[in-house]
């Protein structure tokens, strides 16, 4: 059993790592090209550039839902988030929450990964699985 958890908990990591990277290299490049909507547009371009912002925040955190329960870097590691009790999906706002946890308090870094995904799960009441 402990094998298993040692195996979901790499998966989960390497997970963290493309999710982070589909969702903010594209934020980023947008943030960046501001300037140049702004030339071309004027103010519309930042409303333009402000709205796609945006679209990608909104998409990361609900890609979890999107997918049914499995974002895109779940998928590719054959992972998936679950009720902790029932060991069924989870709601939309357990999900967006365990997102926004994921993003602002990272488990890649500071503390301990484990402890911090451990955190993540008991404030979540989720936990990830092998699918």
């Amino acid at each position: 059993m402990k094998e298993n958890t040692d195996k979901v908990i790499k998966k989960y990591k390497k997970n963290i790592f493309i999710d982070l990277f589909i969702s903010f290299v594209p934020m980023c490049i947008v943030i960046f090209c501001t300037q140049v909507f702004t030339n071309i547009f004027g103010y519309l371009g930042k409303f333009i550039m402000f709205g796609i912002l945006l679209l990608l925040m909104g998409f990361y955190l609900i890609s979890d839902i999107v997918f049914s329960n499995q974002s895109i870097g779940k998928r590719i590691y054959k992972i998936k988030v679950v009720n902790a009790m029932q060991n069924t999906k989870i709601n939309f706002y357990f999900i967006v929450y365990r997102r926004i946890l994921e993003a602002f308090y990272n488990p890649l870094f500071g503390k301990s990964f484990i402890e911090k995904c451990m955190e993540i799960d008991r404030k979540t009441g989720t936990i990830i699985v092998a699918k």
